[in-house]
């Protein structure tokens, strides 16, 4: 998390990356379309959130909730970008500031957890893969 924590706490680079990249309808609408074209929808491999507590691990701005919809009972969207989290919350996200390196939350919380595009920007995948597993 070193270079992300560089990265997104350099206070020009991040406002910049946010508001042009994953802020930016631009970006957002390439995404869902990206998503629409691979069919990536886990709704239809049974894997539902509906009436479910959901954690989205380094849930962004909130483009996975954004395209694939649903009605979870609670969706939490974990992520260490501030500004990202409070796009998210635009879309219905309960917003947790939090490294996934270290979730602050109790075990066996969730019936769902999802990570996309998250494992990539980790140090120790199997620790956030540790982490996420306790959740449920």
């Amino acid at each position: 998390m070193l270079a992300n924590a560089y990265f997104f706490g350099h206070p020009r680079w991040s406002k910049k990356y946010l508001n042009e990249a994953h802020r930016g309808k631009a970006f957002c609408d390439r995404w869902h379309q990206a998503l629409r074209r691979l069919n990536a929808n886990p709704f239809e491999l049974g894997v539902g959130w509906n009436d479910k507590v959901v954690v989205d691990l380094g849930c962004g701005p909130g483009n996975l909730f954004a395209a694939l919809g649903g009605q979870p009972a609670t969706l939490i969207g974990v992520d260490i970008s501030y500004g990202a989290l409070r796009r998210a919350q635009q879309v219905g996200y309960l917003a947790l500031l939090a490294d996934a390196h270290h979730l602050p939350l109790r075990s066996e919380i969730a019936d769902v957890v999802v990570a996309n595009a998250l494992l990539h920007h980790c140090d120790d995948m199997a620790r956030v893969l540790s982490e996420a597993a306790c959740l449920v």
